[in-house]
């Protein structure tokens, strides 16, 4: 049986999260060069390296609240987020309308004694 002089696999390692690379490779032998084959690949998403950064509240109206902030410097991957509403101390709110911007949420017809915000 045929023992290749070297792998005919090879594993690349510590690539970075969510990022594209585009592989190349060409084999060559006694016979002479086979022709380039590439290919596109993106790794999987990961957590964030850290949270998100310069929260800010503002409140356009007196039942409304608008919050944003700014992305972590790396990501890892498509950013999600979740706001969570508490009224008095109780769970009153999730997911609150998402604008196309992921760093802004508004959330609309809330009471008085919505006061807690929790991301």
């Amino acid at each position: 049986m045929f023992e290749p002089l070297c792998p005919v696999a090879y594993t690349v390692n510590n690539l970075h999260p969510y990022t594209l690379y585009k592989i190349q490779v060409r084999v060559w032998n006694s016979a002479g060069e086979g022709e380039m084959a590439e290919t596109e690949v993106r790794t999987d998403q990961a957590p964030p390296d850290d949270s998100p950064d310069n929260i800010h509240v503002s409140r356009p109206g007196s039942r409304s609240l608008t919050t944003a902030w700014d992305e972590p410097a790396n990501p890892n991957g498509v950013p999600f987020y979740t706001l969570n509403l508490y009224e008095k101390g109780e769970f009153a709110l999730s997911n609150v309308n998402e604008s196309h911007d992921t760093r802004v949420k508004v959330a609309e017809r809330l009471s008085a004694q919505t006061t807690v915000l929790h991301f």
